[in-house]
């Protein structure tokens, strides 16, 4: 698969992603109306439309799929991925965040408010070791608790999330190793 056809793979996931989000707000609207939600679940906050999906999943998969391109030109550059395919790793975020995530709204709408909140703490503490930050988890998260939640508080949430996981792995994570291997290098020339 050369990045010609992974680019028109970014089409196809940009069409599926507007019409998932159309035939979302198309049931809702026929089954009582397009749903609106309170931040925090409180009714004295502003509500939030799930009109808003039609904007934030198409933009969001569109943002993914430039992201994983340029992620595979740079691994093609540097003759990692000479073949041009979508890397396993990627693939396996996505499919991992959208059952957790899957799993979350479930939760949440059998009535399980602490399960979806030990699930939301538990992708807090894999995204300290993870790399949850990345574009595919993003919209894995977002895809799969848009119907439940709507698009835009998932990504409030997914955003902070991310942020703290890009901290601990592109800051934290490589000044832990960093001084382990100083720390072994001491002792071994000791």
């Amino acid at each position: 698969m050369d990045i010609q056809n992974i680019r028109k793979h970014q089409y196809w996931l940009v069409i599926m992603v507007t019409a998932f989000a159309a035939l979302t707000l198309a049931w809702e609207h026929f089954n009582g109306g397009v749903l609106s939600h309170h931040l925090l679940h409180n009714p004295s906050y502003p509500s939030i439309s799930n009109y808003w999906s039609m904007l934030i999943l198409p933009s969001l998969a569109w943002f993914t799929a430039h992201t994983v391109i340029k992620r595979i030109k740079l691994q093609h550059h540097e003759g990692m991925n000479a073949k041009g395919t979508i890397p396993t790793h990627t693939k396996m975020g996505f499919v991992i965040m959208f059952c957790v995530t899957a799993l979350q709204s479930i939760a949440w709408v059998a009535g399980q408010q602490d399960l979806t909140m030990y699930i939301a703490v538990g992708i807090l503490v894999a995204g300290l070791f993870v790399p949850i930050y990345r574009a595919e988890c993003i919209l894995a998260h977002v895809l799969a608790s848009s119907v439940v939640f709507g698009a835009v508080i998932p990504l409030i949430g997914i955003v902070v999330l991310a942020l703290i996981s890009a901290l601990s792995n592109l800051c934290i994570k490589p000044l832990i190793i960093n001084m382990l291997i100083r720390t072994r290098v001491l002792k071994v020339s000791e």
